[in-house]
């Protein structure tokens, strides 16, 4: 996608280019006449947990977060500037409400993931990473390791994004 719009009477035009929501990486080129300068806001996503990492033309740059959630970079711009921003995604379990904290969905970055069978999991939720895997990077599927299911320690569950399930498709969510 791309925005444009005139700064101290020039024309500036910003390109984006990323992979959102499969992966958590985007790239920002900004066209411009001459140098200039204003500051680029970027929002955080809450569930990266104000982790990023940030490249202009391939250098690694420090930012503030200002109030609300906001990237802020203070910069000079010039004509082909690269900006490189990674939001690492990873697993998490997320409580659907406060009266619920111990009702849960997976998430990986900001997608809600969904079961492909019923299971009452079994595991550390603070640190899904350590029983739970990517089996396929393409389609983001997860799997559990064995030993994770209430049920039926022998059994891996299947995981994908929510989105990915048919409309008369069963799924199984928290």
């Amino acid at each position: 996608s791309s925005a444009s719009w005139e700064k101290e009477g020039q024309r500036i035009q910003l390109h984006m280019e990323t992979g959102y929501p499969m992966d958590g990486a985007l790239k920002l080129t900004i066209e411009t006449e001459q140098p200039v300068s204003w500051k680029l806001h970027v929002r955080m996503p809450e569930w990266a947990e104000n982790t990023v990492e940030i490249k202009i033309n391939n250098e690694v740059v420090e930012s503030s977060i200002i109030d609300g959630g906001w990237i802020e970079l203070d910069h000079r711009w010039c004509q082909g500037d690269v900006v490189a921003i990674v939001f690492p995604m990873q697993l998490r379990f997320v409580s659907v409400d406060a009266k619920n904290p111990d009702l849960r969905a997976l998430c990986y970055g900001p997608l809600v993931l969904a079961g492909e069978e019923m299971a009452i999991l079994k595991g550390d939720c603070a640190a899904p990473e350590n029983w739970i895997r990517c089996v396929d990077r393409e389609n983001l599927m997860f799997e559990t390791d064995s030993n994770h299911d209430m049920g039926y320690d022998f059994l891996k569950r299947r995981f994908r994004p929510f989105y990915r399930f048919g409309e008369m498709e069963w799924y199984y969510m928290y």
